[in-house]
């Protein structure tokens, strides 16, 4: 299905490492190196139809226990603000800001940003151990299996037929997308934080 919709992923900025192997999906920690991070995170201003300062588009999948998960579920989740953070195993940029993320949940969840993670085109065999060995168990998450979510948030081209990773997409409790990010640097959790500082807390 993935090839019948001419899904072509692309790493940003990933071709400057071209030597670099990508890594398999597999459940046990990489024992590659992961490439440095960007020197400061890449900010955006529109990804695929998300476009900042407009409401984010409909996205949708599974979790790995076959629950549908969308774009209601996520603004429903308590916080001020909700991050959606686009990834795939393979991707070894992305695992730099997964991993900067996973240092950071506390932190993250006290300034009022709940956090969901949307593994692109990968069966959740391979999502959950993968995930939960790099401290981010629990974390909710989205199967993107068809790439459709993918092509929302990160598409690229006329028509999204290619996906740009890592991407995060920052949406307020009414689903306008705040900020989107791409390759993210040594500023990327300050960032994400510095998001929620302007936010009202929520309505009891």
């Amino acid at each position: 299905m993935r090839r019948a919709l001419g899904l072509a992923l692309w790493l940003g900025a990933l071709a400057a490492q071209a030597e670099t192997p990508q890594a398999p999906a597999a459940s046990e920690g990489s024992a590659a190196p992961l490439p440095a991070a960007a020197a400061e995170t890449e900010r955006l201003t529109r990804s695929g139809a998300a476009v900042v300062g407009a409401q984010a588009p409909w996205f949708a999948g599974w979790t790995p226990a076959g629950q549908v998960l969308n774009r209601t579920a996520v603004l429903a989740q308590p916080g001020a603000r909700h991050v959606v953070v686009l990834f795939a195993t393979w991707c070894r940029p992305c695992e730099v800001g997964l991993r900067a993320l996973a240092a950071a949940r506390g932190a993250l969840a006290a300034a009022g940003l709940s956090l969901t993670l949307v593994a692109v085109s990968e069966p959740p065999e391979v999502v959950t151990p993968w995930l939960a060995a790099r401290g981010l168990a629990g974390v909710p998450v989205l199967l993107d299996k068809f790439g459709a979510a993918a092509q929302a948030l990160a598409g690229r081209g006329a028509a999204g037929e290619t996906i740009a990773l890592p991407r995060t997409i920052l949406m307020d409790r009414a689903g306008t997308v705040r900020a989107i990010f791409g390759r993210e640097g040594p500023d990327y959790v300050p960032a994400l934080l510095a998001t929620a500082r302007d936010t009202p807390p929520p309505t009891p």
